[in-house]
Order: C-alpha cells, then structure tokens, then sequence
C-alpha cells in the first residue's frame, strides 16, 4: 500500500464515516416508520426489533456507500486544494493522474465492498428480514386467536372450544362463511397454516361440510380438509408481507423466486438455460446489472468527486458542491426512469448502462479539464465555450 493511499485513507476517513453515519440515520427513520405497523400489531421485544433493524442495514448499504464516498472525496480533495497540498505533491512530482489513480483505487475498493452486500449479503439479509416479519406477525394472529369465541376472518367466523399452545391444535372447530355461499364447516381438529397472497389456510380433520343449497342441504363427511381463508384488508403489515411472495417468478420452470432474492447459483443456473427472449429474461438480467451498477457508481462517483474538488487555493467558492449534487440528482433519477421504463416496457434492460457510463465519461472529461488548469471552475467552462 503506498504512502500516497494510506494518506488519502487516513484524511477521508472522518469525513466518509460522518456522511455516512447521517446519510444512514434518516434512513434508518423510514425502516423505523416501515416497523411501526409491525410494533402496533404485535408486542415485539427491543432484541427482535435490533434484528429487524440489523437485517434491514445491507439494503441500504448499495445506496449509502457511494453518496458518502463522491461527499466526501470532494471535501477531501476541496480541503487538500484550499491547504496548497495539491500544490505541495506537485512540488515533489506527485502529479494529478497519480492522485487520481489512487483515488480510483480508493473507489474501487469502496465499490468492491459493495459488491459484495449486492451478490452475496443482500439476498440473504432481506430473505431473513421477510420472513422473520413475517413470523412475527404470524406467531401474533395465532395469539388473537381466542378459544371459546368467535373470532372473525374476513367473511368466515371460527371458532373452536380450545387449543393446544404447543402445536397449535385446535379442537371442535366450525367455520361459517357469511357470503353468499352461507356453507357451514364442522370439524373434530384444526391447525393454522399460512400462505401467499394474504390467505390463511385452516387444515381440518374428521369433520362434515354443510353446502347450503337453494332446495336442500347437504351433506359432505371428510377425513381432511383445507379451507383457505381471506384475511381482512385491514391487516396491513401481514398482507403486505405475505404479497411479498406473489411477486416471485418462475423462470422456464428452472427457480422460484423473486429477483431479489436470487443468489449467484440461482444466476448461473438461470442463464446456463433460460432462452434470452423470455419476457421474463429481462428482469433477471435487469437485476442482475442493477447489483453491478453500484461498483460502476463508485468508479465514476469518486473521479467526478475528485475532479471537482481540485481548486486554486485563492479561488473563491465557485459552485462545485452544488454542482455535484445536481449531478448525484441527475445520475439517480435516470437510473430511476430507466429501471421503471424497463420494467414496464420492453425496451433492453442494459439500458440500465447508459447513466454510468456517461457519468465516467464526464468525470474523465472533468479531470482532464483540472489536470490541465489544475483547478475546475465553472465560469472557466463558460468562457471556454463562449458562454460567459
């Protein structure tokens, strides 16, 4: 490791963990505000509230590392600019490429970090963060489930004389719908089972199903049923929870689930078979690049950061932050419009491309621009084009 990056390293430290420290604490207010209606709905304990919290940090990673990387390499190159450092290197033949190799390097670093939660740590965390949601919720419905009372899910009432706690088991269950089918369902046991899409499934045994018709009854003895109930649109956090699930697709029959949720076998699996043409290809392909985009980010984040932030020592402030913000905006959002116009058309999901490599483009074009004035100004910009 050279002397020039350990230096970079010890003088962007304080600035990137700061940065990112705030960056995480607004987002960690929304996770908060996504927990709420979990805590109202259920009596979750402070250590199952960390865990949440925990498994929620590595999606947020993707996104924190290269904003505090770009805000705080520009500080960092700023300050080193307005000290004369910059100035100081050159005088002792350390010249502007070989900073911004290391500053490169640094970025590369940061953006091999962020591979890693993206490939590897994501789709575990987030795998882990729904269902223990949705276990949680789950484990709180059983518990609102009273013996000896009716206990009304969306159109049916169940009822049941007791419960085992241990296994769940309920005995002299009956269901009565209360739509239009007014069917009467009488059973010796039950248990609770939960599905996708907002259903809960009641397994019956040894019971009878009394089919109200318009003329008659009848009659159907059974030695096990499953009857599949509706939750109540009311419950929010579980249904959310569950529709989770409904999402995930299934791929020429070769995986089962969602995108995000694909590990790197499940990627290789998929493309060692899958026709290329599928509907669905493009969104495993656009995931795919939406997990190697962040390492891209990070290249081009910390030359356009860097680039920037190279100023005269006596030069007033010119604007660069404000500039780079605006580029950060502009760089998020088009990802934003491509990803979602990908999506819901079927335009080509490498698309996703475009913003990065434009953005590396303009950083190079910005460096160039300071190695040989050896500062960026904007109105300098201006002038050179006639424009100020």
């Amino acid at each position: 490791m050279s002397i020039l990056f350990k230096y970079f390293l010890k003088s962007i430290g304080p600035f990137f963990w700061v940065i990112l420290g705030v960056i995480y604490s607004i987002f960690a207010f929304r996770q908060i505000q996504e927990l709420i209606p979990i805590m109202e709905s259920t009596n979750i304990d402070i250590a199952d509230f960390l865990i949440l919290m925990l498994l929620g940090l590595p999606i947020h990673i993707i996104g924190l590392l290269p904003i505090a990387l770009v805000i705080s390499l520009y500080y960092t190159c700023y300050n080193l600019s307005v000290n004369s450092e910059f100035v100081g290197m050159q005088s002792l033949g350390i010249s502007l490429k070989l900073v911004m190799r290391t500053v490169l390097l640094l970025s590369g670093l940061v953006g091999v970090i962020t591979l890693v939660f993206t490939i590897f740590i994501n789709p575990i965390s987030y795998y882990k963060l729904i269902k223990m949601q949705q276990n949680i919720l789950q484990n709180q419905l059983k518990i609102n489930f009273n013996a000896q009372s009716i206990n009304v899910v969306g159109s049916s009432l169940v009822y049941f004389q007791d419960k085992d706690n241990n296994n769940d088991l309920m005995s002299n269950v009956l269901i009565k719908s209360t739509d239009s089918t007014n069917d009467l369902i009488i059973a010796k046991t039950g248990q609770f089972n939960f599905l996708t899409n907002n259903y809960l499934e009641v397994i019956l045994k040894n019971g009878l199903i009394l089919d109200s018709g318009k003329d008659r009854v009848k009659g159907y003895f059974f030695d096990e049923a499953k009857i599949p109930l509706k939750l109540p649109s009311a419950n929010f956090s579980l249904g959310k929870l569950l529709e989770q699930e409904d999402r995930w697709y299934d791929i020429n029959y070769l995986i089962h689930k969602s995108p995000i949720l694909l590990n790197v076998s499940d990627f290789v699996k998929i493309f060692s078979k899958i026709d290329l043409n599928h509907p669905r290809a493009r969104i495993i392909i656009l995931e795919l690049l939406n997990r190697i985009i962040p390492f891209f980010s990070c290249i081009a984040f910390g030359l356009f950061a860097m680039s920037l932030g190279i100023v005269k020592p006596r030069e007033p402030k010119n604007g660069n932050l404000i500039i780079l913000l605006a580029g950060i905006l502009g760089y998020i959002n088009s990802l934003d419009i491509i990803r979602r116009a990908t999506i819901t058309s079927q335009g080509s999901p490498f698309l996703i491309m475009v913003p990065p490599v434009i953005f590396l483009l303009v950083g190079l074009l910005l460096f160039y621009y300071a190695n040989k004035n050896k500062s960026f100004n904007l109105y300098g910009i201006l002038k050179l084009f006639k424009l100020k």
